[in-house]
Order: structure tokens, then C-alpha cells, then sequence
């Protein structure tokens, strides 16, 4: 078992290494990984969203 603690990251970059880590999964099933890591705050919308569910993003200035 193998853990990683990436820090900072941010979110595509962060996915984009989860799914190098997954292709190396499904190449050798005996790997094992653990990913920590932190990124900035995202909203993240459903399959199912319409445009107006969009939220403007100056109106989130105070999401910590």
C-alpha cells in the first residue's frame, strides 16, 4: 500500500494524477493507493444541472 499526500493541488491537476494512478490500478491490481491532498474550494454541480444553477463566483468570496 502505497501513500501520497500531494498537498495543495488544484482540482484538474489533482484528477489527472488520480487517473494515472488508476490506469496503473487497473495494469497491476496488487498496487494499492492512498491519495491526500487539499485544493482550493469548487462548487460542483450535478449530471443533471441547468445553466441556471450556475452560481456567479463573486457571489462566493466568503467560502473559506
Amino acid at each position: 500500500m502505497q501513500f501520497e499526500f500531494l498537498g495543495l493541488k488544484e482540482y484538474s491537476a489533482a484528477y489527472e494524477y488520480q487517473l494515472i494512478k488508476h490506469q496503473q490500478v487497473l495494469e497491476n491490481p496488487d498496487k494499492v493507493f492512498i491519495l491526500g491532498l487539499e485544493h482550493p474550494a469548487v462548487i460542483t454541480l450535478g449530471r443533471r444541472a441547468e445553466p441556471e444553477n450556475e452560481v456567479n463566483s463573486s457571489l462566493c468570496n466568503h467560502i473559506p
